[in-house]
C-alpha cells in the first residue's frame, strides 16, 4: 500500500490519526504486507509540524525512525541493496531532488510502515503528459499561493519512478490518493503503467480516497478585506437543500446529453457566483479522480462535493463511503472529577483565572490538530452567548472557560490560514487570554499540549485524554471539515460535541438512534434555505445564483442570530448534576462505539483493498 500525502513527514494532524487507527488494524494487517507513505520533506509554511530548520535526523527522530538512505550528497552506508540505491541516485539527479528512504522503529505492526521523503531543492517542471491531463496551460498556474497542486505535480514522476523501484516485480501495491498533492502521483504512476511495454514488474493500482474538496472555499479563499462585501459560499457550510438541487441539476442533464450534446446544460461554470472555481488549479485536479481505478470517499458530504464538481463521477458505478472513527475514551464520574479538578487548578495557577472553582466552572475546548485552525471566532462567540443566557438566568457566578489548542509562528500570524488566530487574537484586545464578565479565554500556542507545556509556563502534568475527561462542550463550527473526529472523541466523557453541517460527521451521526442526547448539529441557514427551496416548482437560472450569492453582512448575521438560539439549546443540555453527568456519559459511550474505526474504516477499506488486489 501506498500513500502520497503531507502526513509522510509528521505525527500530528491531518491523515495521521487516521494511519495510527489503519496500521494498529489487524484486519489491515491480514491483507497489506507493507506500507509507504511517500510526501515532501517540509511544507513550504509556517507550521511547527514542518519545521523548515529542522534536519532529517531531527525528522526522523520525531517520526520514531531511522533512515536507510540519504540523499546522494550525504554518504554513509545504507541497508538498502545496491540496485535500489543506485536507481535512487539516478532519480534524484533526473528531477534535481533529494529522496530520504525511512523505517518506522515501532515493532507492534505485522507489517513494515516505511517513509519515502522528497527534498525539493531544485526541481524541474512537470512533464508535459500531466499538464495536459490536468489542462494546465495557463503559466499563473504555479503562481498560486496554494501549495498542495504546485507540490503535487512537483512530486509527481518522482514518486511514479520510485514506485518502480521499491515495488518487487511479483507484488501489487494500490497508490492512495486523497487531495491535489497526491492525484497528480497518481496519474502519473498511471501513464507510467499504461505507456510500459515490459510484461513483468510490479502491478501498480491507484485509488482516488475523496477528502478535502472544498470547491467553494477555493472560491472565497482570497477575499480577505472585511469591508468589502464578498461572495461568502453556503455550501461551505453544506447547506444541503441548495448543494444538492445544483447536483441534481447537473446530473439530470448530464444523463441526457449525447454524441451531439456532450456537455449539460448546466455545469459548474453557468452559474456566476461558481465560475471562478472551475479556473482555480485545485479544482483542475480534482476534477479528474474519477479517472483513477477505483474511487472512494470519506462521507457522502465529499461525494456530493465531487458530483458538484464534474458529473462524471456518477458514471461510476458504485463509490463506498469509507468514514474515519471515533475512539471511545475510558471515563468514569470519579475519572471526570479528577481532570476537572487538575485543569481547574493549572488554570488558577498559571492564567491566573482565580475565581474558577469546580461548582461553577463550563470548560468548552477547541483541539485544532491539523495545519488550519478552523472555526475559532465562532466557537468565541457561541461561548459569550452562553455566558448571556448564563447571567440572564441569574447565574453570573457560573463561568465559561474556553480554551483553544492550535499552533502558530509569532512572526507569521496574519499570512495565510494564520488569519484566524489573528482575529480571534484581536477579538480577545491582542493577548492570548481574557477575562470578562463570566467568560474566560485561553489561547494555546501548543499543539500537542497538554502533554507538552506552552512555552513559559510550567507543565500540566496532564495528558490530552484528561483534556477530554475535563471538557464539557466540545466545538468545532468549521467552515469545511471532511469529517471531524476530535470534536466526537470526547462524547464518552460526557462532553456535548458541537459541530456544524460543514462537517462530514453532521451526516452520519443521524443515522443513529438519540444522536441529539450528545451531539449538536449547527446549520446557520436551514430556514433562508429552505424557504427558497420548498416549493415544489422548476428552478430559474436567476435563482440558483441567489441561492449561491449570499453576501458577508449576511453570513454575520445569520452566524449570530443562530449562536443565540444554539447557547439556549446548549444550556439546556448542560449536564448540573453528577447522576446527569453519568448519564451524557453512558449515552455518548454507545454513540462512540457505533462510530468505531473497524465498522465505519477498516471493514469497508479492507474490502475494496483485497478486491482491488485479486484482480492482477
Amino acid at each position: 500500500m501506498t500513500w502520497v500525502t503531507w502526513e509522510a513527514a509528521r505525527r500530528v494532524g491531518g491523515y495521521t490519526t487516521l494511519f495510527k487507527h489503519v496500521f494498529e488494524s489487524t484486519r489491515f494487517q491480514k491483507v497489506v504486507g507493507r506500507t509507504i507513505l511517500m510526501g515532501p520533506l517540509h511544507m513550504p509554511m509556517i507550521c511547527p509540524e514542518y519545521n523548515l530548520m529542522e534536519d532529517i535526523e531531527t525528522i526522523a527522530n520525531n517520526l520514531g525512525c531511522g533512515i536507510l538512505y540519504p540523499p546522494s550528497l550525504v554518504s554513509g552506508p545504507t541497508p538498502l541493496r545496491h540496485s535500489t540505491v543506485e536507481a535512487f541516485r539516478n532519480i534524484e539527479k533526473r528531477y534535481g531532488i533529494g529522496l530520504f528512504y525511512l523505517r518506522d522503529k515501532d515493532n507492534t505492526h505485522s507489517h513494515a510502515v516505511d517513509r519515502l521523503l522528497f527534498e525539493l531543492s531544485d526541481v524541474q517542471l512537470p512533464n508535459e503528459h500531466l499538464e495536459e491531463e490536468f489542462e494546465q496551460k495557463d503559466p499563473s498556474f504555479f503562481a498560486h499561493k496554494d501549495c498542495d497542486p504546485i507540490y503535487g505535480m512537483l512530486i509527481a514522476q518522482p514518486v511514479a519512478d520510485c514506485l518502480r523501484v521499491l515495488v518487487e516485480p511479483d507484488e501489487t501495491t494500490i497508490l492512495i490518493a486523497s487531495e491535489e498533492l497526491s492525484l497528480p502521483a497518481a496519474f502519473a504512476t498511471q501513464l507510467a503503467r499504461d505507456s510500459s511495454c515490459r510484461q513483468s514488474g510490479p502491478h501498480i493500482k491507484t485509488m482516488f480516497y475523496g477528502g478535502d474538496v472544498h470547491p467553494i472555499r477555493n472560491l472565497t479563499a482570497g477575499a480577505v478585506l472585511p469591508d468589502v462585501p464578498t461572495l461568502y459560499a453556503i455550501s461551505g457550510f453544506d447547506f444541503e437543500c441548495p448543494i444538492r438541487l445544483l447536483i441534481d441539476l447537473c446530473l439530470k442533464d448530464f444523463a441526457k446529453t449525447t454524441s451531439d450534446n456532450p456537455s449539460p446544460y448546466y455545469s459548474l461554470l453557468d452559474f456566476v457566483p461558481l465560475q471562478d472555481i472551475g479556473n482555480h488549479m485545485n479544482t483542475r485536479i480534482l476534477r479528474h479522480g474519477w479517472k483513477t481505478d477505483a474511487v472512494t470517499v470519506t462521507s457522502t458530504k465529499v461525494l456530493d462535493e465531487l458530483l458538484f464538481l464534474n458529473p462524471d463521477f456518477a458514471t461510476i458505478k458504485e463509490i463506498p463511503v469509507i468514514s474515519p472513527g471515533v475512539s471511545v475514551i475510558a471515563c468514569s464520574n470519579s475519572e471526570k472529577e479528577l481532570c476537572r479538578a487538575k485543569l481547574i487548578d493549572y488554570a488558577r495557577m498559571s492564567w491566573d483565572f482565580d475565581d474558577l472553582t469546580m461548582e461553577n466552572t463550563i470548560i468548552t475546548t477547541q483541539i485544532a490538530r491539523a495545519v488550519t485552525p478552523k472555526g475559532f471566532l465562532r466557537t468565541l462567540h457561541l461561548a459569550q452567548e452562553l455566558c448571556s443566557r448564563l447571567r440572564e438566568h441569574g447565574l453570573e457566578e457560573v463561568k465559561v472557560l474556553c480554551i483553544f489548542v492550535t499552533s502558530w509562528d509569532e512572526d507569521c500570524v496574519r499570512v495565510g490560514d494564520y488569519r484566524i488566530i489573528d482575529e480571534l487574537l484581536k477579538a480577545l484586545g491582542g493577548s492570548t487570554s481574557l477575562s470578562e464578565h463570566n467568560l474566560r479565554v485561553k489561547v494555546i500556542n501548543q499543539t500537542r499540549w497538554p502533554e507538552v507545556a506552552e512555552h513559559g509556563y510550567p507543565p500540566t502534568r496532564m495528558k490530552r485524554e484528561d483534556l477530554h475527561r475535563a471538557t464539557d462542550l466540545s466545538v468545532c463550527l468549521s467552515m469545511y471539515d471532511t469529517f471531524a473526529v476530535a470534536p466526537l472523541e470526547l462524547m464518552s466523557c460526557s462532553a456535548i460535541a458541537v459541530v456544524s453541517t460543514g462537517c462530514g460527521c453532521s451526516r452520519k451521526i443521524v443515522e443513529f438512534e438519540d444522536w441529539q442526547t450528545n451531539v449538536v448539529i449547527v446549520d446557520y441557514i436551514e430556514e433562508w434555505a429552505r424557504d427558497l427551496t420548498t416549493q415544489n416548482k422548476e428552478i430559474s437560472y436567476t435563482e440558483l445564483n441567489t441561492i449561491f450569492s449570499i453576501r458577508r453582512e449576511d453570513k454575520l448575521h445569520l452566524e449570530l442570530s443562530t449562536h443565540k438560539k444554539l447557547s439556549l439549546q446548549l444550556f439546556d443540555m448542560l449536564p448540573r448534576t453528577a447522576a446527569e453527568r453519568g448519564m451524557k456519559m453512558e449515552t455518548g459511550r454507545k454513540l462512540a462505539a457505533k462510530l468505531n474505526w473497524e465498522d465505519l474504516f477498516s471493514a469497508p477499506f479492507e474490502k475494496i483493498v483485497t478486491d482491488m488486489f485479486s484482480e492482477r
